[in-house]
Order: structure tokens, then sequence, then C-alpha cells
């Protein structure tokens, strides 16, 4: 396992340093990342110097920091997602070896499908939200499921409270519908079949959720109470249009994500289809173990 992430390592960083900033979303999270840096105001992104909120700020958080640390250029840009990328392969093999401790090797097998697959090495240099969020809605993941299946102590369940408010401060609440709707499901099956496991914990519920919001929600209020006009701008400009309507222009075929899936995952993502139809028949003649199951819904 080691010997892989030393490669994976050596892989992410190679010439990470030297390509520009590709596409505007990459211009724009270094820019109010810049602004940050320069005007010393980091509570309330900008861009051009006008108020930005089209995201919530740890992403601006940790490139300023690396501006801070490293000056303004492409390589101070890119070490965090480095740094985060590697942290999402380390979570992956974890996962795997926490799901299935019975199969020796798969956290190996694990890490070396995601490092092979163009799309996360691409991703792994963008300067966008996208390998932030992975990595705090991961690791919300696997605390919350380490604590679930081992009944560990529940510091594991504070850190994946911790964990999930941090995703909510890279994204919104697009965290929040990862972790909640694959333990609904879970807690529809436990109650249609007994040999999904042990029942789910709800008395610890309203606790993971006020350290959720106290991780998250603060900046929100403070926005808010600075420009009041911004939260009628977060609930129905960036929730309700953006479900219900194309106010972002993001129309087009859906089969696109597909195409983008075969290319950037390889042969792997055939695989994907191959092994799911497997598990859904497991799954029908209640043959599926608990892991299996939590596998199957998320």
């Amino acid at each position: 396992m080691k010997i892989i992430l030393v490669i994976a390592a050596l892989v992410l960083v190679i010439n990470f340093g030297s390509l520009p900033y590709l596409e505007t979303s990459e211009a724009r999270y270094a820019e109010i990342s810049r602004e940050m840096v320069e005007s010393g105001n980091w509570s309330i992104p900008t861009l051009s110097y006008i108020k930005h909120f089209h995201k919530p700020p740890l992403t601006y958080w940790i490139t300023a920091s690396s501006f801070k640390l490293f000056g303004v250029n492409n390589s101070a840009g890119r070490i965090p997602l480095v740094l985060f990328a590697l942290g999402i392969l380390v979570l992956t093999g974890m996962t795997a070896k926490l799901l299935f401790p019975g199969l020796p090797g798969l956290d190996f097998k694990s890490v070396l499908i995601l490092i092979s697959a163009p799309l996360f090495l691409i991703q792994s240099r963008a300067l966008t939200t996208d390998i932030y969020l992975t990595f705090f809605t991961l690791a919300a993941i696997y605390c919350h499921l380490y604590w679930y299946l081992n009944n560990a102590t529940v510091r594991y369940l504070i850190f994946s409270a911790i964990f999930l408010g941090l995703a909510i401060l890279t994204k919104g609440h697009i965290p929040l519908l990862i972790m909640a709707i694959p333990w609904i499901f879970a807690y529809i099956l436990n109650r249609r079949q007994n040999n999904v496991g042990t029942k789910i914990k709800w008395m610890y519920l309203p606790s993971y959720i006020c350290i959720v919001l106290l991780v998250a929600l603060p900046w929100f209020v403070y926005i808010i109470w600075q420009t009041p006009a911004i939260l009628e701008y977060l609930l129905n400009f960036h929730i309700v249009q953006r479900a219900a309507t194309d106010v972002h222009n993001r129309g087009g075929n859906s089969f696109y994500f597909v195409a983008v899936l075969f290319i950037g995952m390889l042969s792997w993502f055939n695989h994907f289809f191959i092994l799911l139809y497997r598990s859904i028949q497991k799954f029908i003649k209640g043959n599926m173990g608990t892991n299996e199951v939590i596998l199957l819904i998320y």
C-alpha cells in the first residue's frame, strides 16, 4: 500500500506547476484567492473586487493560504490539490479495507484503480471545488461507517460531522444529500430485511446535525448579516432555481456525463455495470451482508 502511494505522489507532482490555469473556473478560483491575500479580507470573497458568493469559501481559503505561504503562482495554487488528492487515495484504501476486511489486497487494488483513471488525475490538477469536496465528503463517510460498523467510540461520529461541515463550506448543501439519501435507504432496507445489520442509531442524529451546523453555519450567518439580500440569492438562485430550472445554462444531453466516465475511468467503468447487476441479484436473493448493502446503496 505504501509503495502505490509513493508512486501516486510522484505521478501527481510531475510538472504540476508548469500548467497555466486552463479554463474560466480555475482562473476565477485563483483570482478570488489572490484578492483575499491582497486585501486581507478572508470573510467575504471578491472577484474583480466585487462581492462573490457563488460558492462557499473553503476552496478560496485553502488556495489563499497556499498563496500566502508560497507566493502567488501556478504551483502554489495546485500544491493543496495534490495533498488532498493523496488524502482521497488513502481514504479510498481505508474504506475498502473497512468494508471488506476479509479480502486482502483490496485496498491496494482500489487505490490502483483510482490513480490509473485519467479523470482523477485531471481533477487532481484542476483548481476547483471537486477534489476538496471529494476529500471532505469521503472522510465524513469513512468516519461514519467506521463508527457504525465497528460500534466505535462516538469521537468517530464527531469527526464525521466535522468533515461534513467542511464539505458544506466547500460546495453548499450537496454533501448533505450525499450523506443523507443513502442512509434513508439503509433505514428502509433495515426495516424490510432482517440481514441488513445493526439498527441505525437515530438518537445521535440531533447531536450530529448540531456539530455540522457549528462548523458550517457561522460563515453563512456572517455573510447574511453583512449582506441581508444574499439570503434570497442563496436559497432561491442556488437551491431552487438550480434544481428546477436551467438558470445556469447547463442543459444538454445527460449522456455527456456517461461518456466522460467511460473515457475518464478507462475500462474500469465497464466493470461497474457488470458488478452492479451481480450485486442487485445477490441482494434480491437475500445473500448480502451489511457492508455490501451499504456499498450497494452508495
